[in-house]
């Protein structure tokens, strides 16, 4: 019925109402389609004449968003129709594909997992999480923790005098007060077995990468700012990473004290032999 009015004015669907009233307002000079008024041509137009306006402009109106549900869902189905064809096609294309690794339609996360050794820090770590064990536990190392709390016999000299002889004049008053604070450190944790062992392992750090590393360097007589940079990125740095976070709370500043201590003691040398 709607198709045959809505040839006859020449109009195409989809229509919404006012589009409908507009149109009959122009070019029938009628009113507004929310009146009574009929649409009378003169013939019979199938049903329609002699109906008021308004009500053929709401069954038109209906009819025409029935028709745009109509092609929104033909729409949609057709568009579903694409994807699977063109999904088909690509598992199609896909079958006889070899790859070295994996196929993956979009991003690929890798997680890796990786579980180091454990180190005789860490052993130790364990060891004074766990009162039973720490209490238990009997010092492995005790003697060269001793030998480092010992003078050598070979170079008496203090700290001062060492300092002194490697130009280092202005780190006297501090490292000084450094080598008491570790001194005191290692008075504290010297009732601990356990304790005792990973101070001895951070002293023997120290001594070693300090002779291997910062050694040839003073004997080759390089600058001041050349052997404190070996200082520093060879034995400071290291220890650090070594200790990680320690259950003993041994800071970067606390492993500095060390070193002087260990000067103190007769260990280490700032000068030439």
């Amino acid at each position: 019925m709607h198709q045959r009015f809505h040839e006859e004015l020449g109009l195409k669907l989809p229509l919404t109402f006012a589009d409908f009233n507009n149109e009959v307002r122009e070019r029938y000079g009628l009113g507004n389609c929310g009146q009574m008024a009929c649409w009378n041509r003169g013939r019979d137009s199938g049903g329609w004449r002699g109906r008021p306006l308004r009500l053929c402009a709401e069954k038109l109106a209906r009819e025409s968003l029935r028709y745009s549900d109509e092609q929104s869902r033909r729409t949609r189905h057709h568009r579903r129709r694409q994807d699977r064809q063109a999904l088909k096609k690509l598992m199609s294309t896909q079958i006889a594909n070899q790859a070295a690794r994996d196929v993956i339609g979009r991003d690929k996360i890798d997680q890796h997992v990786y579980i180091s050794s454990p180190t005789p820090l860490s052993r130790l770590y364990q060891i004074l999480r766990d009162d039973d064990k720490s209490g238990n536990y009997t010092a492995q190392i005790a003697d060269q923790l001793l030998h480092y709390c010992a003078t050598k016999s070979a170079d008496v000299r203090g700290l001062e005098s060492k300092l002194k002889s490697g130009f280092r004049e202005d780190l006297i008053f501090e490292a000084v007060e450094l080598k008491e604070r570790a001194a005191k450190l290692i008075m504290r944790w010297q009732t601990s077995p356990v304790t005792q062992d990973i101070i001895t392992h951070v002293l023997a750090k120290i001594h070693g990468e300090f002779m291997l590393a910062v050694r040839p360097a003073i004997e080759a007589c390089e600058s001041r700012q050349q052997v404190d940079e070996l200082i520093r990125t060879k034995v400071v740095s290291p220890t650090c990473e070594m200790l990680g976070d320690n259950d003993l709370g041994i800071t970067m500043i606390d492993v500095v004290g060390l070193l002087f201590y260990l000067g103190g003691n007769c260990h280490i040398r700032w000068d030439k032999c």
